[in-house]
């Protein structure tokens, strides 16, 4: 059995050397103490990338909210809805009135 803070791996052998064929034991735990850093450090690499994936899309989404910000308002594109189209129709209205008063 090898562990440590991250986990265990539990390893059965259907072959058990004799007692003088310790060192035998001790190579067999480093090669999957080596495979198993070999995989820890695959997965941190793969969280790495992962972060600075998140990273960069969340600058991207960042400017994108700036250039919107300093468009000037005729640039920007809105769709308008029929609620929309009658609240200009309605500040149209009112400011004609206005400009007759």
């Amino acid at each position: 059995q090898l562990g440590d803070e991250c986990g265990t791996l539990e390893i059965l052998l259907s072959w058990i050397p004799e007692s003088g064929n310790i060192n035998t034991i001790v190579r067999i735990q480093s090669v999957f103490r080596a495979k198993l850093a070999r995989i820890r450090r695959q997965i941190k690499a793969k969280e790495r990338q992962q972060a600075a994936a998140i990273r960069d899309l969340a600058k991207e989404e960042s400017v994108r909210k700036k250039v919107i910000s300093l468009k000037e308002p005729d640039e920007i594109k809105v769709e308008e809805t029929p609620e929309s189209k009658l609240q200009s129709k309605l500040m149209q209205v009112q400011e004609q009135e206005h400009e007759l008063e």
